[in-house]
Order: C-alpha cells, then sequence, then structure tokens
C-alpha cells in the first residue's frame, strides 16, 4: 500500500533525526530532561520534520481504520461515501501551492467512540491525490453500486474534487499577486457532496477577483 509505505519511509526519516536524541544522549533524568533535550536537538518549525511526522501519523491511522478483508481499493470507495456526507475542503491561502488544500474527514461522525481530537484532524492534499488514484483503479463491486449507487458517488467526488484543484490554484495565483485579501489567514471552506454548481461559482468569482486586482495594480 503505497499510504503505508510512505508512512514507513517517513518513520525510517524521523528515527535517523533523532538517533543522537534517542541512542547518544540517554539515559534521562526524567520526562522534563528529556523534553529540553528534544526541544533542543528538534526544529518542530522545519517543513521536512513537520511533513514527515504528518505523514507517518496519516498513514498509520489510515492503516488502523482500514477493512483488513477488503482491498485498498474498496476501502477508498467506502472512505468517499462518508466524505461525500461529512467532508469538508479546506483552502488556506499560501505561496506554496500543495499547503492550500486540505481535506477535513470529519472522522468522528463516523464512529462516535473515536477520540473528539479528531474533529479538526485534516489530510493534506497528498492524501486526496492517493485517494484519486485508487478509486480510478478500482473496479465497482455490483453491491457497493447498487447500495450507493457508487458510480455516481464517485464521478461527483472526481469532478468536484478536479474543481478544488483549479480553485486551490487560483489562491494560489491572487497570493503571488500580491492581493491583500488572500494572504496568510484566508480561508475557504466547502462541503464535498453539495451541488456541484457551487464549487465552479466559486472558481469563476475567484477567477474574477484575480482579473480585477490585475487591473488594479496596473493603474
Amino acid at each position: 500500500e503505497a499510504n503505508v509505505l510512505n508512512a514507513v519511509a517517513s518513520t525510517v526519516a524521523l528515527r535517523t533525526s533523532l538517533l543522537r536524541l534517542l541512542y547518544q544522549k540517554p539515559p534521562y533524568a526524567n520526562l522534563k530532561d528529556f523534553m529540553d533535550c528534544f526541544r533542543q536537538e528538534v526544529d518542530m518549525n522545519r517543513f521536512e520534520t513537520l511533513s514527515h511526522l504528518t505523514t507517518a501519523c496519516q498513514g498509520f491511522n489510515l492503516l488502523q481504520r482500514s477493512d483488513p478483508g477488503a482491498s485498498a481499493g474498496i476501502n477508498s470507495l467506502k472512505d468517499i461515501i462518508h466524505f461525500l456526507k461529512h467532508g469538508v475542503l479546506v483552502f488556506k491561502s499560501s505561496s506554496m501551492a500543495n499547503r492550500i488544500l486540505s481535506l477535513r474527514p470529519n472522522w468522528h461522525r463516523k464512529d462516535t467512540k473515536e477520540r473528539s481530537d479528531l474533529e479538526k484532524k485534516e489530510e493534506a492534499l497528498e492524501y486526496l491525490l492517493d485517494l484519486r488514484s485508487k478509486i480510478v483503479m478500482t473496479e465497482i463491486p455490483a453491491r457497493l453500486e447498487k447500495e450507493f449507487k457508487m458510480a455516481h458517488l464517485v464521478s461527483t467526488f472526481l469532478d468536484q474534487l478536479h474543481i478544488a484543484l483549479d480553485i486551490q490554484q487560483e489562491i494560489h495565483n491572487l497570493n503571488t499577486a500580491g492581493h491583500f485579501a488572500f494572504q496568510e489567514g484566508y480561508k475557504l471552506e466547502l462541503k464535498l457532496g453539495m451541488d456541484t454548481k457551487e464549487f465552479h461559482v466559486t472558481l469563476e468569482r475567484l477567477k474574477d477577483e484575480l482579473i480585477d486586482w490585475t487591473k488594479i495594480v496596473k493603474v
């Protein structure tokens, strides 16, 4: 599974970066002593460190939620059903295009036994792209098609993700063009599964914003 392999690779990278802390510094007198050393040795503001940590957590969390008796593709199809009911696409302005779009799955609405801290958990763009790859390569089982009209749900998800990627690009364009309203702090949310026309309306509005801003800057 690609997500598990990525999680393992990120875990290895994290272990390598922590070798000195884990194997050369010990023993530690107490937890406070360990945390003091951790803060000195590890720069959590580095994008690479955060990226590896996020990938490892997301990969293994996804593995825990998966049905061991089903393929990754089938599990992804089942996730699509949940996302179109409860998932929210979150856009946050950034100068880095691949950090603008994320998914808030709202897993807590699927299983009330899961921790409440999952309410605000977000999956990065890579997760969405990986999910897209899996579902387009998966043949829809007759049972899922009969029960959920799965082909329609998949089509809706893919259409809305496609437009969301265009929206991401427009937000990035507005950010790099210097539009004051699309700098750090800008946030947009679109609920997956709502009328796809709303996605188109949002995209066209952002395109108009860029056209208007370009005219203002030229003046």
